[in-house]
C-alpha cells in the first residue's frame, strides 16, 4: 500500500466534499488516474462508484478508515486551530509577546490564518488599532507594535486591510515599522502617509507627469475594493494626487501637502480658483490640518468620481460644514449648504448622514439637525435612511416646530415633553415625520433597537 497522505495544513471537509464528487465522475467516466487510485483502495470492486465509494477512497488515501474518522480529524484539527487563534488574540490584547511566540512556535498555522467570523481577518489586524482617537500619543495605547514586529519576522500574512487601517488610524509608528519590514505597497497615498518627500518628489517625472509606479497595483484595488478607504483608481491621476494630498493633511505630513496641491491644482483649476478665493494655499492646508488631526478617520466625501467639484473640495466643504456644526453655529451651517449646493446631491446622501451624525450628539442638537434637513438635502427624499446609530438617535430627537417646508404644514401646538418620544407631540416634529416614508422603513425598525454609545 502507497504512503498515505499528509492532512493539510487547512483542513477543508466541503474542498473534501467536492474532491470525492469530482472522483465519481473522472472514475465513471474512465479517467486513468482515478481508476488507479479507486482500484488501489477497493481492488474488488467492479462497475460505476458513488459518492460513498469516492468518499472512502478519499479517507483511505489520508489514512483513515472511513469517512466519518477523517471528518472528525477534519473538525479536531480546525478547532485547534481555531482554539490557538483566540488565545494568540488575547495575547496580543494583553500585549504578551513571550506567550504570541510560544503560541507561534506551537502552531505555525496561526500565520496565514484568516478569521472567517471577522470576514478573512488575519492574526496581525488584532495588532492595529480599532479605536478612531487621533494623535500619536494614543497610539501605544491602541496598536500593538511589538506583536506586529514578531508576526512580521515570523512571515505572517500581511492583507491590504491590515495597511489601510495603520495608515485609516494615523498610527506613524506601525508604519515605520511596516516600512522597515519592506511590507508597505509603495504608491503616492503610502508616500504621503509616511511623509517621505523625497519619495513623493521621485514620483514625478522632469515633466511633472506621475510615473507609473507611483500609482496604486490594481491588485490592491481587488483585495479590497469597495471599502471605506479604498484605493483610487490608477487610471485617474488627478484622483490619485488627490488621495495623496487628502492623506498627507489627514496624517499632518505639511511639506507632502504643500508639495502636492499645487499639482493638484492643475489638474483641477476649479479647485485653484475656488482655493484663491479661500486665501491661498496656506491658508487652506493649515485648515485642512486643523480639522483633520493625525489619524482622525474622516472619510473621504463619496461624491461621482470625475464630477466637479473633485474630491479635495468635497472634502474641504463637508469639514467646513462639520466645524460649524460642532461650533453650533447654525447661519454658518445654512449659508454653507445653500451656497455648495453641490452638497445637497442625491451622490452626496452619505455625506448627508455624516452631517447629521454630527448634528445629533452636537451641543444643540434640534437646529442642527433642522439645518441639514431644511437645507434640501437628498437624504429627505431616500427611500429609507441610511445604516447609521446617529441617525437612529435623531430619529427620536423632537425638533421645535418651525413649519418650514422640509416637515410639512404645523398641525397642532408644539409642546414636545422632556423626554423624546418617537411620535412627539408635534406631528412636524421629529426625523420620522421630516420624512415620512422612513416610518416603515425595515432600517428605523432596526437602528431604534440598536443600543447606543
Amino acid at each position: 500500500m502507497s504512503e498515505s497522505k499528509r492532512l493539510p495544513e487547512r483542513p477543508s471537509l466541503e474542498f473534501e466534499r467536492k474532491h470525492a464528487k469530482a472522483l465519481v465522475r473522472l472514475f465513471n467516466a474512465g479517467e486513468t488516474e482515478a481508476l488507479t487510485r479507486v482500484h488501489a483502495q477497493l481492488p474488488a470492486h467492479v462497475g460505476p462508484i458513488g459518492l460513498r465509494q469516492a468518499q472512502f477512497v478519499i479517507a483511505r488515501e489520508y489514512g483513515f478508515d472511513g469517512w466519518t474518522a477523517l471528518r472528525s480529524a477534519f473538525m479536531q484539527r480546525a478547532h485547534g486551530l481555531e482554539r490557538a487563534a483566540e488565545q494568540a488574540r488575547r495575547a496580543i490584547d494583553a500585549n504578551h509577546v513571550q506567550e504570541l511566540s510560544r503560541l507561534i512556535a506551537r502552531e505555525p498555522r496561526l500565520l496565514t490564518w484568516r478569521d472567517s467570523a471577522r470576514d478573512g481577518e488575519v492574526l496581525l489586524a488584532a495588532t492595529t488599532s480599532y479605536a478612531n482617537f487621533p494623535g500619536a500619543e494614543h497610539e501605544d495605547t491602541w496598536n500593538r507594535r511589538e506583536c506586529a514586529e514578531l508576526l512580521l519576522d515570523a512571515g505572517a500574512t500581511v492583507d491590504p486591510r491590515v495597511v489601510l487601517r495603520i495608515i485609516d488610524t494615523g498610527a506613524h509608528g506601525m508604519l515605520a515599522l511596516f516600512e522597515r519590514k519592506g511590507v508597505l505597497p509603495a504608491n503616492l497615498r503610502v508616500f504621503a502617509a509616511l511623509g517621505a518627500l523625497d519619495r513623493v518628489r521621485a514620483s514625478f517625472d522632469d515633466a511633472g507627469r506621475l510615473r507609473g509606479g507611483a500609482r496604486p497595483d490594481t491588485r490592491l484595488r481587488s483585495a479590497y475594493d469597495g471599502a471605506a478607504a479604498d484605493w483610487p483608481d490608477p487610471g485617474d491621476d488627478g484622483l490619485v494626487l488627490a488621495d495623496a494630498f487628502l492623506y498627507a493633511c489627514r496624517l499632518g505630513q505639511r511639506q507632502v501637502a504643500a508639495f502636492l496641491l499645487p499639482r493638484c491644482m492643475q489638474l483641477d483649476r476649479d479647485l485653484e480658483a475656488a482655493i484663491a478665493a479661500w486665501e491661498g494655499e496656506a491658508a487652506f492646508i493649515d485648515f485642512l490640518l486643523e480639522q483633520t488631526p493625525e489619524g482622525a478617520r474622516y472619510a473621504l466625501s463619496r461624491g461621482p468620481r470625475g464630477a466637479r467639484p473633485g474630491i479635495i473640495w468635497q472634502q474641504a466643504v463637508e469639514l467646513r460644514v462639520r466645524a460649524a456644526l460642532h461650533r453650533n453655529d447654525v447661519e454658518a451651517v445654512r449659508n454653507l449648504l445653500h451656497r455648495e449646493a453641490f452638497l445637497l446631491r442625491p451622490a452626496f446622501v452619505r455625506t448627508h448622514a455624516r452631517l447629521l451624525e454630527v448634528a445629533a450628539y452636537s451641543d444643540d442638537a434640534l437646529p442642527m439637525i433642522e439645518a441639514v434637513l431644511e437645507s434640501g438635502a437628498a437624504i429627505t427624499s431616500t427611500k429609507e435612511p441610511p445604516p447609521s446609530r446617529a441617525i437612529s438617535y435623531a430619529l427620536d430627537t423632537p425638533i421645535t416646530c418651525r413649519c418650514s417646508p422640509a416637515f410639512g404644514p404645523c398641525r397642532t401646538t408644539c409642546h414636545t415633553p422632556p423626554a423624546a418620544a418617537i411620535a412627539p407631540v408635534c406631528p412636524s416634529g421629529s426625523l420620522t415625520t421630516a420624512v415620512p416614508r422612513w416610518e416603515t422603513s425595515p432600517n428605523t425598525t432596526r437602528f431604534l433597537n440598536t443600543p447606543r454609545s
